[in-house]
């Protein structure tokens, strides 16, 4: 929520804006851009993250949706619904890898979730910004 001044109140409300806020530009200059998920329609080239930086990111950005759905103390809001459906797909994105990665568990996801990992920040970023600017 805004304060009187127009700013964000708590100091999660900015950890979400923030991240969002990077999560959304990163996305859309990597799929404007060159590079290899980028439709070439911008002359920048932003260099993919790697995957320990990428699983984290997501991860940590399922634990917000989480904590955005859970601060309004209702289950049944549009809101809190799209936040913890969201928090769902970016800890499975994310967090399957991630335990794969450190050798928790045996498997792994497919390769085609790699390849929707920007739009997923997209998509992200653009809710995190939203519930971190205008949610109650």
């Amino acid at each position: 929520m805004l304060n009187k001044r127009g700013l964000a109140d708590t100091p999660h409300e900015w950890i979400s804006v923030i991240l969002g806020l990077i999560l959304l530009v990163y996305s859309v200059l990597a799929i404007l851009g060159s590079g290899t998920d980028g439709l070439g329609k911008i002359a920048v080239k932003i260099p993919s993250l790697p995957g320990l930086v990428t699983y984290i990111l997501l991860v940590v950005a399922a634990l917000l949706f989480v904590w955005d759905g859970l601060k309004n103390g209702k289950f049944h809001g549009t809101e809190a619904i799209l936040s913890f459906g969201l928090g769902f797909v970016f800890v499975i994105a994310g967090g399957i890898p991630l335990l794969h990665t450190m050798g928790i568990i045996g498997f792994s996801l497919p390769n085609f979730v790699n390849s929707i990992v920007t739009y997923l920040f997209a998509v992200g970023g653009a809710v995190l910004t939203y519930m971190g600017l205008f949610g109650a």
